[in-house]
This record gives C-alpha cells, structure tokens and sequence, in this order.
C-alpha cells in the first residue's frame, strides 16, 4: 500500500509535478501482474505544491473498503470498495 507518493520538482519537468500527489494499492500474485493502475489515484492542488505547508496522510481500511486522504477524510485520493468478488477475479489474471 502506497498512502502517499509525490515528485519534488514541477511539471515542466515531465508528468504531475510537485502539486500532485498519489496513493495506490498494489497486489497481484507475481511483481509482473501488479494491478495498481486498477486501484491508485492522484490528487492535485491548485495554485501551490505539497511542500508549501505541512500535511497529514492517511488511511482507513475495514472489511467493506479501502481508502487514502489528505488532510481531511472529505478529501479522498482513492475509495475502493470491496464487493464480493475476489481479487483474483478483479485483476483477470492469466
């Protein structure tokens, strides 16, 4: 589980800069099938960078779902819900 991620230059550098930041979840059975493009998301901030201020990172996890935030449970960078379909169903792996 990746809670928080984030660059520290600006995005003329390349993609998302240092006012985006990310939280993902990765799993799969091998580093080769790791799905975490199904279940990440970026948040950004407008007209600052994460490094203007200090933030809290979190996560709250129970049996019905998963999800990261910044600052405020209101604001979320992933909300997964878990259903009754496996895992292993969810990332169709060979």
């Amino acid at each position: 589980m990746q809670i928080a991620e984030a660059r520290g230059n600006n995005a003329s550098y390349g993609f998302r800069g240092n006012n985006y930041v990310n939280s993902a979840l990765h799993w799969g059975p091998t580093p080769k099938y790791d799905r975490y493009y199904w279940t990440q998301g970026w948040r950004n901030m407008r007209r600052a960078t994460w490094a203007d201020d200090y933030h809290t990172f979190g996560m709250e996890w129970n049996e019905d779902f998963l999800w990261t935030y910044v600052d405020s449970r209101v604001n979320q960078v992933i909300s997964l819900r878990f259903n009754k379909e496996s895992f292993w169903d969810r990332g169709k792996f060979p």
